[in-house]
């Protein structure tokens, strides 16, 4: 079916993917200030990384160690998309990372132990772990911050598309076996070469738009969001972990406690009304403002690019709806004061442990989830989460 022969293909997928990657690579130098940016990028490395090794193997076969590291570095780079997205929608954990790196390395592992067998060891785990990744990327874009912006839907097609070609190859190989002409034709790399540059291309320009709309994105875990007077909310994860040690010290100590969410909505909608520039004045300012508001000694944090949250000791519902009033009030105040500013839809929500124990990632969702239907009421009530 194909008429391109190998070398022409590998060529122009290792021209494609070694481009791409530099372009986004020199973007990441000058935005630096995006999390999610720096884990797509490290996953263009990785696609270097893969490029390389395979070339290497294809000059001398007796680089056995080359497939097993293209292999590893091809899950990685899957792995890294997923991780990004995550980050942009201040989703991402210990966890995920360790998911990441234990799926590369079984893949190095049984990438070494099959070497015997050439081109094809560890391939089965290899597209597994591929079709792994880039189905949890699909998934992800299409919640949280990302579901909100335009862009990240070339990267859900990209991403779903990968995990859908994966998943055929990983059964065509396992059914069929790679000799076979189904596989050749359809699953062989030629045309997988054929898909990685089609995806590749819609790749680079979807995160790189997604990287441009959003310098708002979370942070790298473990550090501060960037704040334009040198200090911000702290990022999810440290904010979570936060949250998890305070909670585990009122229940102990059988304290009131409470998480109150705020979340800014129809920023996309302000940037096409009235232009990006607005948009992008309330999404690098807001979380400045909510910090400058935050009560004394409240910890404040960001759960995502569009949501807030601060945790407190708040005696009852009453008390949990006045501070996320007030805050909101200031928020709203702030942003009315910036030159050209549009006011997005801000909603408030709030959860009492007393309603939903003192689970922190019960107590944050159930909170977040409140501000979201807030947001989306055209009165904006402050509203209290529903056991």
């Amino acid at each position: 079916m194909i008429s391109l022969d190998l070398f022409t293909t590998s060529f122009v997928t290792a021209v494609v993917i070694v481009a791409s990657a530099t372009v986004f690579l020199l973007e990441t130098v000058v935005r630096r200030e995006s999390g999610s940016g720096r884990y797509w990028a490290a996953a263009y490395v990785a696609g270097i990384l893969v490029i390389f090794s395979y070339a290497a193997w294809t000059v001398d076969r007796g680089l056995w160690i080359a497939v097993a590291i293209g292999n590893a570095g091809f899950v990685g780079q899957l792995g890294l998309m997923w991780l990004g997205c995550r980050v942009y929608n201040g989703r991402l954990g210990v966890a995920h990372r360790l998911a990441v790196a234990a799926v590369v390395l079984l893949t190095l592992a049984v990438s070494i132990a099959q070497r015997q067998i050439g081109d094809w060891a560890g391939a089965p785990v290899m597209f597994a772990g591929i079709a792994l990744f880039a189905l949890l990327g699909a998934l992800e874009t299409l919640r949280g911050a990302l579901r909100e912006v335009f862009a990240a839907w070339g990267l859900t097609f990209v991403l779903g598309a990968a995990a859908v070609y994966y998943l055929g190859r990983t059964l065509v190989f396992l059914v069929a076996g790679p000799e076979s002409e189904l596989f050749t034709e359809w699953f062989g790399t030629v045309m997988t070469s054929l898909v990685t540059i089609a995806l590749t291309i819609i790749a680079v320009v979807s995160t790189s738009v997604l990287r441009v709309v959003s310098t708002a994105s979370p942070a790298v875990p473990g550090g501060t969001a960037a704040g334009r007077d040198g200090a911000a909310l702290l990022s999810s994860d440290t904010f979570r972990a936060v949250v998890e040690d305070l909670a585990g010290r009122s229940e102990r100590a059988g304290s009131p406690l409470a998480v109150v969410a705020i979340r800014i909505a129809e920023v996309a909608e302000i940037g096409t009304a009235f232009g990006h520039g607005a948009a992008e004045l309330v999404e690098s300012s807001w979380q400045d403002a909510v910090r400058r508001h935050l009560p004394l000694h409240v910890v404040g944090g960001s759960l995502d690019e569009s949501t807030a949250a601060l945790v407190l000791l708040a005696p009852d519902a009453a008390d949990a709806a006045a501070h996320g009033d007030e805050l909101r009030q200031g928020l709203i105040d702030d942003l009315a004061g910036l030159e050209d500013a549009v006011l997005p839809a801000i909603g408030v929500g709030y959860a009492l442990a007393s309603d939903h124990g003192y689970d922190a990632n019960a107590l944050l969702c159930a909170a977040a989830d409140a501000a979201r239907r807030s947001a989306a009421d055209t009165a904006m009530p402050v509203l209290q989460a529903t056991r």
